[in-house]
C-alpha cells in the first residue's frame, strides 16, 4: 500500500505531470531523472490496476478462478520467444492490449488515458483488497527551487520555493547533489559552496503547494491470511 501510494504521489506531483506519454517519452530519453520515474509510476499504476480489475473477475464456471495478469504476460513472451515448434514473434503493446480485451473490454481505452494521455485515475476502492481502504490524501508538489548551469553554478533561485527557504542563492556552487526525483517526501542532500568560503552540506524538503489525491490505510482486525492477493 506505501508503495501503491508513492507511485500516485509522482503521477500527482511530477514537476512533468501535465505530459503526455509522446512528451515524457522525450524527456525521459534526455536522461531527465523526475521524467523516468514518472513514466515508471504511471506504468506501475496502470498495472496495478489490470492486476485488480483482473483479480475481481469470476469467470464462468463454479470453480473457475480468475485470470491471473502473471498469466497473460507470460503467453505475451511465450509468443515472443517461440519454442522448438513455433519460432517467436515481436510483441508489442497492441498484442498485449488484444489478449486483455477479451476479459477487460476497456482496456484499450483505458490505456489510452492512463498512458497515452497521461493522466491515470485513481484505482478501485478494491484494488488492495480487504486489508486497506482509501483514504483522502493531500500530496505535496516535488519542487526543487533552483536551476543549474552546465558548470553546476545556480542561476536561478525561486523567491518563495524550498531551496530559497533552506538559504541558496543564485552564485552557489553545487559540487555534491542527491533526491529522489519527483517524491517530495525525501529530502535533497546536496554541498554548495558560496564565492570563497568552504563547501558546506545542506538538506531540506523539495515541497512547494500540494494537491489532493487518495492513498492508503490499513483496516485493523482483519486476519493477515485474507491479506494475500
Amino acid at each position: 500500500a506505501a508503495e501503491v501510494e508513492s507511485l500516485t504521489a509522482i503521477t500527482r506531483t511530477a514537476p512533468e505531470r501535465e505530459m503526455d506519454n509522446a512528451a515524457l517519452a522525450k524527456a525521459a530519453l534526455a536522461g531527465k531523472p523526475g521524467a523516468i520515474a514518472l513514466s515508471i509510476a504511471r506504468g506501475a499504476l496502470w498495472a496495478s490496476d489490470l492486476q485488480a480489475r483482473l483479480s475481481g473477475l469470476r469467470p464462468t464456471g463454479s470453480q473457475a478462478k480468475p485470470v491471473p495478469l502473471q498469466k497473460i504476460l507470460r503467453e505475451t513472451y511465450n509468443a515472443a520467444v517461440g519454442d522448438d515448434r513455433t519460432p517467436g514473434k515481436p510483441q508489442g503493446v497492441e498484442d498485449l492490449l488484444a489478449r486483455l480485451e477479451p476479459h477487460l473490454p476497456d482496456v484499450r481505452e483505458r490505456f489510452d488515458k492512463w498512458i497515452t494521455k497521461g493522466e491515470p485515475g485513481d484505482l478501485g476502492a478494491q484494488a488492495l483488497g480487504p486489508c486497506f481502504r482509501q483514504v483522502p490524501r493531500s500530496f505535496p508538489l516535488f519542487a526543487l527551487g533552483f536551476e543549474l548551469d552546465e558548470g553546476r553554478n545556480i542561476v536561478g533561485v525561486d523567491p518563495k520555493g524550498p531551496a530559497a527557504r533552506a538559504g541558496l542563492k543564485v552564485g552557489d556552487r553545487i559540487s555534491e547533489l542527491h533526491y529522489a526525483a519527483g517524491n517530495a517526501r525525501l529530502p535533497v542532500r546536496l554541498r554548495f559552496q558560496r564565492g570563497e568560503d568552504a563547501p558546506k552540506p545542506l538538506s531540506y524538503l523539495p515541497q512547494q503547494g500540494s494537491v489532493k489525491g487518495r492513498g492508503w490505510e490499513v483496516i485493523s482486525g482483519v486476519p493477515r491470511e485474507r491479506c494475500a492477493r
